[in-house]
This record gives C-alpha cells, structure tokens and sequence, in this order.
C-alpha cells in the first residue's frame, strides 16, 4: 500500500508539475520497475539479460596481452554533458575554469570533441564499454570491465543516479568487484555529494590496477544543483516545462542559465574527485578519461533534453584525458571520434591489444574509419569521414522515410538540409550501410534521379 502510494503521487504530482521524464529516465525505472522486464527503449527491443548472457565466441577466443602495462584507469562520465556548453571548447562563459587551467598547464594529453552513437544514458554507456555502434549491440565482444579483469584488474563502479534499475545496466556494466550508485545513498539519489562521499572512504590503493568508473549527475537535468554553483540566473529547469517563459527565446535562455550551472558544478566536482583519488594513490601511475553518456538539447530546433533526436547537440560530447605519472604516444584530434573509440584508446595507453570485435579505433594509431553511427528511435544515421574537405553527417528517419543531410563545418546548427545537393550515388551508399545490418529497419527506398 505503501509502494502504490507512492507511485501514484509521484503520478500525481508529474501530472501536475508537467515533468518531461518519460520511459527512458532512471527515475521512472525506480517507480516502474516492470518496465524493465520487456524493455522498448527508443532503441529497439530485447529482454536485460540479453546483455548479461553467457561468455561465448568472442569472448573465449580473446587473449589477454602477455606484457602490458597495468595502469589506473578513472574513467569519469558526466551525464548528458554536452561539450559545446563547456568554455574548455570555446563556450563564452566560464563554465569549466578548473579543466580550463588543467589545459593552460599542460595537463590534458587529449582534448576534443567526440560523438555519441545514442542520445539517451542505456545506449551511450553500453558503447562506452562495448566499444560498438547502436545496431552491434548486444555483443559477444568482452567489454572494457572483461578486458581489464583477465589482466588482472580490479573494478569499482561509483555511479550517480539509480543504474540498479535502468534496464539491468548495472550489471551490463560489469562485472565488477565493488558497485555502488545513488539508490544506495542516503539521500537524493543524483547528488553528485554523495559519489564524493563514497570515494572518500575508498581505501588507500593497494597495488592492484583498478578500473573505477564514476557516473555524475550534475550537468543533467534531474541532477542536485547546490550552492555556491548557481552563477548564471534567472534559471528553470527545462524538465518542469510550464515553469519556463512563454516567450520563446527567454525560455531557451533560462534553460541554458540552468543547465551551465550544472556544467560548473560538475567541473568542481571533478575537480575534488581526483584531488580525492590523488590523496588515496590512485593517480600515481593512471590515466583519467573524462567524457559523457549523451549530449543535451537546449531549445535548439524547438527541443529540450535528450531521447528525442539526433540532432548534433544531442551527440555532442566532450573526449578528455589526462596521464599522470607517464608518458604516452601524441593522441590524434584531427577527426572526429566517437563514443566506439573510447575502451580501444584506454587499452593502447596500457599497451593492451582490444578485442577483434571491437569496432572502434585507438586515436593514437593510424587506422580510422570512413564511418561511424549513430541512431535514436526511428532516426538512424552516419558520419562519412572521408571527404578531406568535412564531415559529412547524413541521417533517415525510419518512420516518415525522410532524409537529412549537413555539413557540420559550414553549417554547425543543421539549419540547411542539404540532402537534394548528395549525388545520387553517394546517398545510395550511405543508406545501404545503414539497413544493412539493421534487423528491424523496414526497407529504405531511393527514388531514381
């Protein structure tokens, strides 16, 4: 009776205050747990333990590099962080001064932007620690926890937020040693405080190479703001849609007043994260990555928040990482990666080959790829990579059979569709690569020119 009354005034009280939550966020997992048993993500559909299957194929022929070098890996992910909000890469406003002075010293071995293959929380950590694109997923690969267990490695997951219940993420994530995320907490489940509080009674580090990964919930919209990070006013949270200003453009701006003071809370937070891990011995010889699940629409094209789209300020995010105690091979930033990229760059910095099923690529070696992906709901799409005059970005929406086509250094916003300028030939080859493996995809068609 207790547990009915409390997700019936949670019903209630969403009703009223016009939250734009939905399916896809943790919190409604927690109130609804059922919809976890048959998942129909805005991805596509598959039962969780689909994720947590039995090791085969891939997965038994791997073999773990005989001599590698057994680093600390950190890797930090800030939830729906979008990099073009950050004054790390050009935002007018100081929104990150402490990665702003990591840079100006000298400290940060990688920075650029990235593309995320999803824009919602489920699909763009499970590419994070798959190292493959929506449609490949789920695999038979050994994922970045697998790889760095078999050399020996311990793994340690302190993630904001309830991934307990988001679909069986937890343990798609691991497996792991030590797990702990925001249902666990004491209080409010995405206050990034309480993930500080867990790293500070971590134990002094022991010898053995960890793989920690840190889940912060500052820069999202459900994420704790707390004082003294509410520089940039007046503020409403985009979640909570009849408290903006009618007014198009003063509710765009009080939702980005908000959302920045999230990014400034986040970069501190970070900020006494590694300060934290540094004290423990952590950081003596270790890599620290720093990256996102998604990005975050603003109002841009009339959106607000993320799983809506595939718009680029949805996929766009933030490639961050640093060396302590060592130093490494120059990390290329003259491409755009993606998420996919993210596990083989951590294992070439400890000198450890990647799985064969793996369909991202190091940045510190030669090879790249003339593609890579991205889809959310019925929009499916790629970035061609291979015009040395741009990226191409070139998408299909399933469902109304539209297409969309942009060059992203001329045309940053996609306010020009410029898909009728594609010649024909090139159109046909980028909609052959995205059907082609798509199981669920209905047949795409191309009227002759």
């Amino acid at each position: 009776m207790i547990a009915a009354s409390l997700v019936s005034g949670y019903r209630i009280y969403e009703a009223k205050e016009g939250l734009n939550i939905g399916t896809a966020e943790p919190v409604m997992l927690a109130l609804n747990p059922s919809f976890a048993n048959a998942v129909s993500t805005s991805i596509w559909q598959h039962s969780p333990s689909s994720l947590t299957r039995p090791p085969t194929g891939e997965l038994e022929e791997y073999l773990p590099s005989e001599v590698f070098s057994p680093r600390n890996v950190i890797l930090i992910v800030g939830d729906a962080l979008r990099a073009s909000r950050m004054s790390l890469f050009g935002h007018d406003r100081k929104t990150t001064p402490f990665l702003d002075a990591m840079h100006d010293s000298g400290n940060l071995h990688l920075t650029t932007r990235a593309h995320s293959i999803c824009s919602e929380s489920f699909c763009g950590l499970l590419g994070l620690s798959t190292a493959r694109f929506v449609h490949q997923i789920p695999s038979t690969s050994p994922n970045l926890a697998q790889v760095l267990r078999m050399h020996g490695y311990r793994v340690e997951l302190i993630l904001g937020g309830d991934h307990t219940n988001f679909y069986g993420l937890a343990d798609a994530l691991g497996p792991y040693d030590s797990f702990w995320d925001g249902t666990m907490s004491n209080g409010y489940l995405n206050n990034d405080r309480a993930v500080l509080e867990k790293a500070a009674n971590l134990p002094a580090f022991r010898g053995t190479p960890i793989l920690m990964q840190f889940h912060l919930m500052s820069s999202h919209a459900l994420g704790q703001r707390n004082e003294p990070f509410v520089s940039f006013s007046p503020v409403a949270n985009y979640y909570l849609r009849h408290r903006l200003p009618a007014d198009p453009g003063q509710a765009q701006e009080w939702s980005r007043n908000f959302y920045d003071n999230g990014v400034l809370q986040l970069d501190h937070t970070v900020k006494e994260l590694l300060k934290t891990l540094e004290n423990l011995g952590y950081l003596q010889n270790s890599i620290v990555v720093i990256t996102s699940d998604h990005g975050e629409m603003l109002g841009e094209h009339g959106i607000f928040g993320h799983a809506f789209t595939v718009r680029q300020p949805a996929l766009d995010i933030p490639l961050i990482l640093m060396r302590f105690g060592f130093q490494g091979e120059p990390i290329a930033t003259d491409r755009l990666p993606s998420q996919a990229d993210v596990a083989p760059t951590i294992l070439a910095e400890l000198d450890i080959q990647p799985p064969a099923g793996w369909s991202g690529r190091a940045l510190q070696g030669a090879e790249t790829l003339d593609f890579s992906f991205f889809q959310q709901a019925e929009e499916i799409g790629l970035f061609d990579h291979r015009d040395e005059a741009g990226i191409w970005k070139f998408w299909i929406n399933m469902k109304s059979q539209q297409q969309y086509a942009y060059r992203l250094e001329t045309d940053p916003s996609e306010d020009q569709n410029v898909v009728q300028e594609v010649p024909y030939a090139l159109r046909q080859e980028w909609m052959e690569l995205l059907v082609r493996d798509r199981l669920r995809s209905p047949a795409v068609s191309e009227p002759a020119p």
